[in-house]
């Protein structure tokens, strides 16, 4: 079927694409070791792109992480925020992107101080 514009030209059918774009890394400044204070609050960043948006998921010590009151995703997953910071917060933590083109991981490593360690 063709369409006649108001200049009397014929267009054909628009067909759109789709190209899927596996998950990257949206940042060159991911900060992977971070230290805080025991009872500060935490904000890790995971700046993961692509098309279709990747799935989001974070794992603490290579498990998923269970969110609770103090443990929460931010931004659709693309930040955790862990508040009042405890020593058992110590640990690697993996945010994983993945779509229908792919996935990406970046690891992080939390050090939880004991407020002792800066009296």
């Amino acid at each position: 079927m063709l369409l006649r514009e108001s200049c009397g030209c014929n267009i054909a059918h628009v067909v759109v694409f789709f190209v899927p774009v596996p998950p990257y890394v949206d940042s060159d400044s991911v900060e992977e070791q971070q230290n805080v204070i025991m009872g500060q609050t935490a904000l890790l960043k995971c700046p993961i792109a692509g098309i279709p948006a990747p799935n989001i998921i974070w794992l603490k010590s290579g498990q998923p992480l269970q969110a609770n009151a103090r443990i929460r995703e931010l931004d659709d997953g693309h930040q955790l925020e862990i508040s009042v910071a405890e020593e058992s917060d110590t640990a690697q933590y993996t945010c994983s992107g993945s779509n229908v083109a792919g996935s990406v991981k970046l690891l992080f490593s939390l050090t939880v101080f004991g407020a002792s360690c800066y009296s």
